[in-house]
């Protein structure tokens, strides 16, 4: 479970910026959407608002950066650059390092982890644990300007086995607890795994379709699940099949891409598609509505809506969030649902009874509907705007301390918090 998240120089945040996961004083609004831990009350979910361009998205590729960065940096060769992206407007601070860290929980125990990087190299990074309220520094690494490498502090009671070796290996743009996982150091496996597997972007439309339906063709209980959802969405769906679809040459090469090339680029084409099949996903999904008297009647999920598509794609990632555990992170939540949807999948993270292993959603939004006392707590709400050097602030909807039953949609919509875009005349003259 995510603490705390930490950012600087990165896109269009130039200042550190702090999206803090630990619910505040209030103990009586929502209990429901707080985690109660031996030593923290950690929020369920986030949602952040804010104008276009004002670091909402930003924020979601930071978290998405840092953690690919953790998971591949071991694969990147000499040499290669690092593919972060600092702030363009202050160039007075052109060339100053990017700085990502996170502070979770892994079995009760706190760490808190993080790196500085520039596009060349890894200038800093440490990890630190707190079994008690006292910190434990398991390694601190930094660029050594002088001797033109990484320098490394390793107290020897805390990070054991392997340790110098591996560091001399890792070179200028990998991670230390990167390389160290790839060379199965195990004590630093499950910080690694963590970020591998326990905290996980919502993947790209046109990789949520397959991955739902390979969730629900492989796991029967997974299946049900699915069908629950739609069922209770409202949207006539009463069941659904999955099937695994085999490579179909004559299928194939009817598709309009096949079909534009030439022949000899159409045959190339076809062979390549064949050699990539077993390596991706294909399913054909068909959703079973109920039509008069008992009679059902399947569409194929290319034929249902828009919204309807991207409810059924949503569900796999959601479901196995909440079975597991997951903390999943989403850029605009709302598109191409209908508000009612995107508020029941909301819930679903602030019911203990679907969410029993501390499951965490990080959301951005534009839909104010969802700025909803009775959805989410003050604390549970953060805003994004930039300030007039254009440099992105975020802070959260406690800071103003509402008062209670004040409507923060109206509120918002009236500027009383900031993060509202500021329109010109759109007049043509």
């Amino acid at each position: 479970m995510i603490i705390e998240f930490r950012v600087k120089n990165h896109r269009c945040f130039r200042d550190e910026q702090v999206l803090s996961m630990v619910a505040g004083t209030d103990k009586k609004s929502l209990p429901g959407n707080v985690i109660e831990t031996d030593k923290f009350r950690l929020l369920r979910s986030a949602a952040i608002y804010g104008p276009n361009a004002s670091g909402k998205s930003s924020l979601i590729e930071a978290l998405g950066f840092m953690q690919h960065f953790v998971v591949n940096s071991a694969r990147s060769l000499p040499g290669d650059a690092i593919a972060v992206d600092p702030h363009r407007l202050d160039l007075a601070r052109e060339g100053e390092p990017s700085l990502f860290e996170l502070t979770f929980l892994i079995d009760g125990i706190r760490y808190q982890y993080g790196f500085t990087v520039t596009r060349k190299r890894v200038l800093e990074e440490w990890l630190y644990s707190y079994p008690t309220s006292r910190a434990r520094e398991w390694f601190r690494r930094e660029w050594d300007e002088q001797a033109g490498k990484p320098k490394y502090v390793f107290p020897s009671h805390n990070l054991k086995g392997r340790k110098q070796e591996i560091a001399d290996e890792a070179g200028e743009n990998r991670l230390f607890l990167s390389w160290a996982a790839s060379r199965n150091h195990e004590q630093l496996l499950p910080i690694y795994e963590w970020f591998q597997y326990w905290l996980r972007e919502l993947p790209p439309k046109d990789l949520l379709k397959p991955l739902t339906a390979k969730m629900a063709f492989d796991d029967e209980a997974i299946r049900g699940v699915v069908v629950q959802l739609l069922q209770s969405a409202d949207i006539g769906v009463s069941g659904v099949n999955v099937e695994e679809l085999e490579f179909d040459e004559s299928v194939i090469t009817q598709l309009d891409e096949v079909q534009s090339l030439a022949e000899r680029q159409r045959s190339e084409r076809v062979d390549q598609m064949r050699a990539n099949w077993d390596k991706q996903w294909h399913f054909h999904v068909e959703l079973k509505h109920q039509g008069p008297g008992e009679s059902v009647v399947p569409f194929s999920l290319a034929d249902e809506s828009v919204g309807t598509q991207r409810f059924f794609s949503v569900l796999g990632p959601w479901i196995l969030a909440l079975l597991k555990g997951v903390t999943i992170f989403v850029d605009e939540i709302d598109a191409s649902l209908h508000p009612m949807l995107t508020r029941k999948l909301i819930r679903l993270f602030h019911d203990s009874e679907w969410n029993r292993h501390g499951a965490q959603l990080i959301l951005t939004s534009h839909d104010v509907s969802l700025m909803d006392s009775s959805l989410f707590r003050r604390d549970q709400i953060w805003l994004t705007e930039k300030d007039a050097d254009g440099a992105a602030q975020l802070y959260s909807l406690n800071d103003y301390k509402p008062r209670k039953g004040e409507n923060w949609r109206k509120g918002y919509m009236a500027g009383r918090y900031g993060a509202v875009p500021i329109l010109g005349d759109f007049d043509l003259k």
